[in-house]
């Protein structure tokens, strides 16, 4: 699947424009097969419906030019013949990197495609410290996957460099060198993965980041955006008469570490039942091996629970909800019980 956004002779004018897009295309006054006195008898019409036919044709163009390229070297081939010119022009300016790799461009399509490599970040998977899929705030996170070279073999190898505009992401391991590969070939990073930190930012909502691949070649250009879901510590439950919700750190109602945050406590029939959101584990050997997260003071408590799996719900029907999450104490203190909680 290719993205294409819409543009003028010049600038992208109203187009929806993300990280996102792949190439751009005209779709500004085009003239159609609908009657009309603008243009030698035909109407002209306006959008994205109308750019993307021309990517659609110049991806035939390449496909009856070579039969045996698959979906994703037409692609890729689209991508890498785009034009960035449209980058130049003043009213594009702050679009940066948001109109895909430029204007697609039939003619270098057709007669430079064999010049380009096109290395890609064709699968990956975000895994935790604690071997968990789902990302909450506060963990590190490795990011793996497979490369591989859709177009002409690389001959040197190509640095991939991880960045990000997030603010609450702090990066560890941010370089990966992808040695030299031939069209198809594939190497993974599973042993080697990009590693940050994902850090509180006060919003104890779901919120998604953006994190960029940048390929170092060492002439052209080309970049990778993948999108970082990160989970809200603690689930909001809404069963029967209950809601409350459910935190991935030993908490019940409220999840936070201070009073009544992150959380809606504890309500029974619209009634708030919850005052000061005392509910929380505790788990003991004895008197001095102890983990909690309960009040040490009257506004803060214990935190004595690090997240392994944050809370999720697993199976939603009209009588039964399955909601799971995972912590532990490991390590947290010097007096833990060392207990894992599922």
């Amino acid at each position: 699947m290719v993205s294409v956004a819409h543009i003028t002779s010049a600038n992208v004018g109203f187009a929806t424009y993300s990280s996102f897009v792949d190439v751009s295309a005209p779709g500004v006054v085009i003239p159609t097969t609908n009657h009309g006195t603008a243009f030698e008898g035909h109407g002209l019409v306006t959008g994205s419906s109308f750019a993307s036919p021309f990517v659609a044709g110049i991806a035939a163009l390449i496909k009856s030019e070579n039969p045996m390229l698959k979906a994703e070297q037409i692609i890729e081939i689209l991508r890498q013949t785009a034009n960035p010119d449209i980058y130049t022009v003043p009213e594009n300016n702050g679009k940066e990197e948001q109109m895909g790799m430029g204007r697609v461009d039939a003619l270098k399509a057709l007669t430079e495609a064999d010049t380009y490599s096109a290395i890609r970040l064709s699968e990956y998977q975000f895994t935790t410290e604690t071997g968990d899929s789902l990302v909450s705030e506060g963990t590190t996170v490795f990011l793996g996957g497979t490369f591989t070279n859709f177009l002409k073999p690389t001959h040197q190898p190509i640095e991939v460099i991880l960045r990000t505009k997030a603010p609450n992401i702090v990066l560890i391991d941010s370089v990966f060198e992808v040695p030299i590969l031939g069209t198809h070939e594939t190497v993974e990073n599973v042993m080697d993965p990009f590693t940050f930190q994902v850090l509180p930012d006060g919003n104890p909502q779901q919120e998604t980041l953006e994190l960029q691949l940048f390929f170092k070649y060492p002439d052209q250009y080309d970049c990778q955006y993948i999108l970082l879901p990160v989970y809200a510590h603690y689930l909001n439950w809404n069963f029967s008469q209950i809601i409350t919700s459910i935190g991935g750190n030993g908490r019940l109602g409220y999840t936070g570490d201070t009073t009544n945050t992150e959380g809606v406590g504890f309500i029974y029939q619209g009634n708030q039942l919850m005052q000061d959101g005392q509910f929380g584990l505790i788990v003991a050997k004895d008197e001095n091996i102890l983990s909690d997260a309960i009040y040490v003071t009257d506004s803060t408590r214990s935190s004595d629970f690090h997240t392994r799996a944050v809370a999720r719900a697993t199976e939603y029907s009209d009588t039964l909800h399955t909601l799971v999450s995972a912590y532990s104490d490991s390590a947290m203190h010097a007096n833990s019980v060392n207990v894992k909680v599922t």
